[in-house]
């Protein structure tokens, strides 16, 4: 393959009558360029298909571990078990809750890998948002003996963002701060307004274990844990990464 430039040459009467130029051999940079196409093509495409195979998997799991939930939740309210049958049922909703999670966050992962995400941005109540989290995860905190706190000036200023992906990120962080804290800790949530900068700053602080200051440039990465050991029926580990990039997708950080 070969790259051509030069100009026509004209006579002193205007007549043409001949051209000059060079004429450069590109190939190997045209191949280069060829392959790196394909190989973005390629890697497309796999990203695609693995996302659309792990929504796939994650919601034909969802359903099953929703009927064992349900059916678990029943046989802890009917009271006709005993001490030990009750500890075994409890140990099923424990895991059955974790595994849900891991579920959730899959699906979450592959939508925000996929090209499709789209975000509906709208004036979103935050302190509301946090609050229902709160409340949806109640009866688990109850059983990690978590309490939580949320403090916010009266009348907080609604954001502009999409209050279904905000709900995702901050409850993954909750999720996280109840998860790695200890018996009888707590979770503190503090909104604060900045006027002068137009930002709402949101500080979540847990009383768990904490985590070497040398390793923070890890604690968005999946799977890792900061150096602590996996928890009886834990999570996948991807909770965090997927907070990081829907609040980077919305412009937050």
């Amino acid at each position: 393959v070969y790259s051509l430039s030069g100009e026509v040459i004209h006579d002193a009467s205007g007549r043409y009558c001949g051209w000059h130029g060079t004429a450069s051999d590109v190939t190997s940079t045209v191949i280069k360029e060829e392959t790196l196409w394909i190989r973005e093509q390629v890697e497309s495409l796999v990203s695609h298909s693995k996302s659309r195979f792990l929504t796939h998997v994650s919601h034909e799991l969802r359903e099953p571990m929703n009927a064992v939930l349900g059916i678990a939740q029943v046989l802890q309210k009917q009271g006709e078990l005993g001490e030990r049958e009750q500890e075994w049922v409890g140990q099923i909703r424990t895991a059955g809750w974790a595994l849900r999670e891991a579920i959730s966050g899959l699906i979450n992962l592959a939508e925000l890998e996929s090209e499709g995400v789209r975000l509906n941005f709208a004036p979103t109540d935050v302190v509301g948002v946090i609050r229902q989290i709160v409340d949806e995860q109640d009866e688990w905190m109850q059983t990690l003996d978590v309490k939580v706190s949320i403090r916010a000036a009266e009348k907080t200023p609604l954001v502009l963002a999409d209050p279904y992906r905000l709900r995702q990120a901050l409850r993954n962080i909750v999720h996280n701060a109840a998860r790695y804290n200890r018996p009888g800790g707590t979770i503190d949530i503090t909104l604060t307004d900045d006027p002068l900068e137009s930002k709402l700053r949101i500080d979540i602080h847990d009383s768990g274990v904490g985590m070497d200051p040398a390793r923070l440039g890890q604690l968005f990465q999946p799977r890792d844990r900061m150096g602590r050991k996996q928890l009886p029926n834990g999570p996948a580990g991807i909770g965090l990464m997927i907070a990081r990039l829907i609040i980077e997708l919305m412009g937050g950080r």
